[in-house]
């Protein structure tokens, strides 16, 4: 069974979660502020972090660095009443590995969580079987993987997150193209007319970082001023 560690002050969420969490094979850890949050995320063995952005003695962006800081790669979906896409990019850079906004549907936040857990190794229930539509892409020394949601690169997994590989498995649909920030946007979010971009500038120096030899000078991912991204 996979460990949920939800890190909220509501605890009517708490209560609310964990009967369905159980309903879908987990078990739901709570913490009620940044600080035993944080204690809990360094010794539970908790398999993903569900982390409200609002808490009491921290907030959760900077509660993520400080897992991260102190060596814990344990992957953490971010929950907010706030919806301004700025935050997007703030948690993100922050080490975030997802993002939901309150109110939300539980189905949908687990189905995220089984993505994530999927991507990241994690889930000890039985994967999904590959569907036949989804083929590897190589591009050189890269490898995407899409039945298994990971990208690896001389044959390891350079642990993307699942914002990340979507990016670059809408890139690969059409190698070479070039899709513009709007376009990928829409296609993570499913949402149009964005206030700001900036959450696709930084997911995308964050592939960088992770699939490039020398990220300021991309073979890969390459920009193209003023329009967008493409994947070669």
């Amino acid at each position: 069974m996979n460990n949920i560690l939800l890190i909220d002050d509501n605890r009517e969420i708490h209560n609310s979660l964990r009967p369905i969490a159980a309903a879908h094979g987990y078990s739901l850890l709570s913490a009620y502020d940044g600080l035993s949050g944080l204690s809990m995320a360094q010794s539970c063995g908790a398999d993903i972090i569900i982390l409200d952005v609002m808490l009491p003695q921290s907030n959760g962006f900077a509660l993520c660095r400080k897992i991260r800081e102190a060596g814990c790669d344990t992957p953490v979906i971010f929950l907010t009443a706030k919806s301004d896409i700025v935050n997007k990019s703030i948690g993100f850079e922050a080490g975030g590995d997802d993002y939901m906004t309150k109110p939300f549907q539980s189905e949908e936040l687990f189905m995220r969580i089984s993505a994530v857990l999927r991507r990241t190794g994690s889930q000890k229930a039985k994967p999904e079987p590959p569907k036949e539509n989804k083929q590897d892409v190589v591009l050189g020394d890269l490898v995407l993987k899409p039945s298994q949601y990971l990208v690896e690169k001389h044959g390891e997994n350079v642990g993307l997150t699942a914002k990340e590989f979507e990016i670059l498995h809408l890139l690969s649909s059409s190698l070479g193209d070039v899709f513009s920030k709007e376009q990928i946007y829409e296609h993570l979010w499913n949402e149009s007319n964005p206030l700001s971009l900036d959450s696709i500038t930084v997911l995308v120096r964050r592939i960088r970082e992770k699939i490039e030899d020398d990220p300021s000078n991309p073979v890969h991912l390459l920009t193209v001023w003023r329009i967008g991204y493409r994947l070669v």
